[in-house]
């Protein structure tokens, strides 16, 4: 297998793999419903170009670690709670605890340079899910678990609904329409689908495998303070998992808005994350990790 080469060399990208807007007129029928498809994974806005580039690239790393490990059912490692030694951490779980009964964490990263933090919490009434990468595992966490709240915006505890006998959470009670002219005219399919389709325990129930398989882990023995600088572990990344990593600059169509767009891709890794359109054969981890078993393919990857 050739090794993969991180360089500065300018080269064309489809517009399609850029683009969100399946109707504009640029494509002009251009687009092949059942393949042609894209997200917003590996996309960050920043007046920093470095800032740019990085969130970018910790979203696109930690959305190929999370679909890879859907598809194959991998392992993880869980994060013992007790061994958390980070008071903001301990706080953050505590409020979390206000909502769910349970909050569990899974490193699922597919490279020791990078956590990518994986955060389900389930209780009677409410679930959440959480994801987030970063080169520092403290950082990792927090940021899982602030994506993970964004569940609850407006939402009273779980305490005032077991107090007032109220059901406040509306449980999924159909299956989600899948078919092509939901998927790419519903900007809003990922959670549409996440929302009407999943239950705290149903949910719970398709990250089984992580329960069942991950082997736990002590926080204080991770690294929280990596040095290596960051170009030198893109590098590392991109030739040990042969992941060719494409950084697009979008322009900003807004006047006097000093802001730097970044979308982050890769030519032989995963496009997006409608994983019942995946042949995961046809990617890079298949070949790198020698993987022949997908349980889940073809099933929509639970994350809204």
């Amino acid at each position: 297998m050739s090794r993969i080469q991180v360089t500065l060399k300018t080269i064309e990208i489809p517009l399609k793999r850029v683009l969100l807007c399946y109707n504009a007129k640029v494509f002009d029928g251009d687009l092949e419903e059942g393949i042609d498809y894209n997200d917003s994974c590996g996309v960050a806005s920043h007046v920093s170009s470095f800032r740019a580039v990085n969130n970018a690239f910790l979203e696109f790393f930690e959305r190929q670690c999370f679909v890879h490990n859907w598809l194959t059912q991998s392992s993880g490692r869980e994060i013992r709670q007790e061994t958390i030694t980070s008071e903001l951490l301990k706080e953050l779980i505590y409020k979390a605890k206000q909502f769910v009964d349970d909050v569990f964490f899974f490193d699922i990263s597919l490279h020791n340079n990078l956590y990518v933090i994986l955060t389900l919490g389930f209780g009677k009434q409410y679930m959440a899910i959480g994801l987030s990468s970063h080169w520092n595992l403290e950082e990792a966490m927090c940021k899982s678990l602030e994506e993970w709240f964004q569940f609850f915006g407006g939402k009273v505890s779980k305490y005032y609904l077991y107090e007032k006998n109220n059901i406040d959470y509306k449980m999924a009670h159909r299956e989600y329409k899948s078919n092509s002219n939901y998927v790419h005219y519903d900007p809003c399919y990922y959670s549409n689908y996440f929302f009407s389709t999943f239950t705290p325990s149903k949910l719970k129930e398709s990250f089984g495998y992580l329960f069942e398989r991950s082997i736990s882990i002590d926080y204080r023995e991770q690294s929280n303070h990596r040095s290596v600088s960051f170009t030198n572990c893109i590098k590392e990344i991109s030739e040990d998992l042969q992941l060719d990593i494409l950084c697009v600059f979008i322009p900003c169509v807004l006047e006097n808005v000093p802001a730097k767009i970044v979308k982050v891709l890769s030519e032989n890794g995963y496009p997006h994350m409608l994983t019942q359109w995946l042949n995961p054969r046809d990617y890079v981890f298949s070949r790198v990790f020698n993987q022949k078993e997908f349980p889940n393919e073809g099933k929509p990857i639970p994350f809204p």
